[in-house]
């Protein structure tokens, strides 16, 4: 992923949308064991978040983000296919 991809007009426009609409898609996280997740797809909107939350005074911050979690009992190359299907569906 690029470095400085906080710089470009596609991560502004996310700033906006999701300062105006919200989060619709939720973010995936991949369950590892009992305490650990592995954030599979949703980077920038985090990113997008904090950015917003820097800028929002402490009562109008977001705090919740919606998320889906694939348990462990999936298949490590399936949530990766998803991952990539769902990054080249929102380049699209």
């Amino acid at each position: 992923m690029e470095l400085d991809f906080k710089e470009k007009s596609d991560f502004k426009r996310l700033v906006s949308s999701i300062n105006k609409i919200v989060i619709i898609n939720p973010l995936i996280f991949y369950r590892i064991d009992d305490k650990t997740l592995e954030l599979i797809s949703g980077r920038k909107r985090i990113e997008a978040i904090k950015t917003l939350n820097e800028l929002k005074a402490k009562n109008k911050k977001i705090l919740n983000i919606p998320a889906r979690i694939l348990s462990k009992e999936n298949d490590l190359d399936s949530v990766y296919l998803l991952a990539f299907k769902e990054n080249t569906n929102r380049r699209i």
